[in-house]
């Protein structure tokens, strides 16, 4: 029997929209949960910020994973979560159910999000916060327009902010909100003409 635990949606079922394949053998892969974590990996190819997981199944559009360990109390359904897999580009999932059973071993299920992840800084017009992000670019092939992800207070309509993203510079306005969960917001955005430019290796270093 489950144990149940105080998390949304917690050991309920997943209706699935797509089919899993079971994977040949028992992969490690690393993830890493929340915003601030996954940027940090993104930045600096580091994974100290990540746990080790066991892929039982996938396919390309998500996977399942376990974990010896009983206190999941850290995640969310609906959290964002950094995929790091060996030889593989990194991508960005969604927590969709984890369950607890009484063995000790927490089960999950994330859905892939389509597109190469890029941790970027966002600076408020007129001040000085600074907001940690991750860009989704757009993908032509799927009609999936470039859209942001940051943490919660982060989005407001209309809001401009400046854009570092690698050696990048630029300036952006909020369009539309794509979705609002319990700790991030989810948004469509337009380039402002003419502002893009190239950002010095020291004033990069210092954002």
């Amino acid at each position: 029997k489950l144990l149940q635990q105080a998390i949304p949606q917690i050991n309920t079922s997943y209706d699935r929209q797509f089919h899993r394949l079971p994977s040949s053998e028992n992969h490690q892969i690393n993830l890493a949960n929340g915003i601030s974590s996954i940027h940090d990996c993104l930045s600096y190819n580091n994974l100290e910020q990540t746990d080790t997981w066991i892929i039982h199944n996938q396919s390309s559009a998500g996977m399942m994973l376990s974990r010896e360990v009983d206190d999941c109390h850290q995640l969310n359904i609906g959290d964002f979560i950094g995929v790091f897999i060996p030889q593989m580009p990194p991508s960005l999932a969604i927590m969709r159910w984890l369950c607890t059973n009484n063995h000790g071993t927490t089960e999950i299920g994330i859905e892939i999000y389509p597109g190469l992840p890029i941790a970027i800084t966002a600076r408020s017009e007129g001040g000085s916060e600074i907001i940690q992000g991750l860009l989704l670019p757009e993908d032509r092939n799927i009609r999936q327009p470039s859209y942001l992800i940051v943490e919660k207070g982060g989005y407001s309509t209309n809001r401009i902010l400046h854009i570092t993203e690698g050696e990048n510079g630029y300036t952006i306005s909020a369009t539309s909100l794509i979705d609002n969960t319990f700790n991030y917001e989810q948004f469509r955005f337009k380039i402002h003409d003419g502002t893009k430019h190239k950002i010095a290796q020291s004033q990069n270093k210092q954002i």
